[in-house]
């Protein structure tokens, strides 16, 4: 988890360098997107660190800037269409949170100034030129988890000796993970761990549907089919 101070430090830099500042300074209502997995409640935490930022700067919901809230919700609305929406919107800025919803918002072509919060790697997926010079419309906080992936395993490997087997647990279709995955097996080979080339295995949750009872015979017959 990112710290509060430097989740609201990104979000504010990116509005005060965007032209809502300068409806700010004219008197003017800035209005700006939010798109987010999950929902409000899920999500309390980072939305309140997101108010307290902006009133921290001087921006106040209701009262200089209005909020364009899109939530993924517990339907799992499209995050393309909801990006999409806000992309049509008379906006001067768009929060897109996580990695997904700042892929959704760049596939919509909007030329708006888009700030993220926690995207592993933006040069990678193409959000920025460069962690020093963004260059695009987009910038953010990135927890550069790629570079770690090596250091993890490092530690440990010091931590627990005769380490052998190491499991990590990833989604080989998201973008993000695919590269972390690259890295993390060229880190278990330089290791050492003989499992390092082996093949990934599906997780229980993409075995089981949502809400199904996990029952001994359940797993039994899980790991009779691996």
């Amino acid at each position: 988890m990112m710290k509060r101070r430097a989740f609201i430090g990104v979000i504010a830099g990116g509005l005060l360098t965007s032209p809502a500042a300068e409806a700010q300074q004219a008197g003017k209502v800035a209005r700006i997107g939010y798109l987010s997995l999950g929902t409000a409640t899920t999500n309390a935490a980072l939305l309140k660190a997101f108010l307290e930022g902006l009133r921290e700067h001087g921006w106040i919901e209701g009262k200089n800037v209005a909020i364009e809230y899109r939530w993924e919700g517990a339907e799992k609305s499209a995050l393309d269409a909801l990006a999409a929406e806000l992309a049509r919107l008379p906006l001067d800025a768009i929060f897109a949170v996580t990695t997904p919803a700042a892929l959704a918002t760049k596939r919509t072509g909007t030329t708006l100034p888009v700030v993220f919060a926690a995207v592993s790697e933006p040069v990678a997926i193409g959000l920025v030129d460069s962690l020093s010079r963004p260059g695009r419309n987009f910038t953010g906080l990135t927890t550069i988890n790629r570079e770690l992936m090596a250091k993890r395993l490092e530690v440990l490997k010091e931590t627990i000796p005769g380490l052998a087997r190491v499991g990590y647990l990833a989604n080989p279709g998201y973008e993000v993970h695919k590269l972390q995955l690259v890295e993390m097996d060229a880190a278990a080979r330089g290791l050492g761990l003989p499992n390092w080339d082996k093949p990934s295995f599906a997780c229980l949750s993409s075995r089981i549907p949502h809400g199904t009872e996990v029952t001994e015979e359940t797993l039994r017959r899980i790991g009779a089919a691996a």
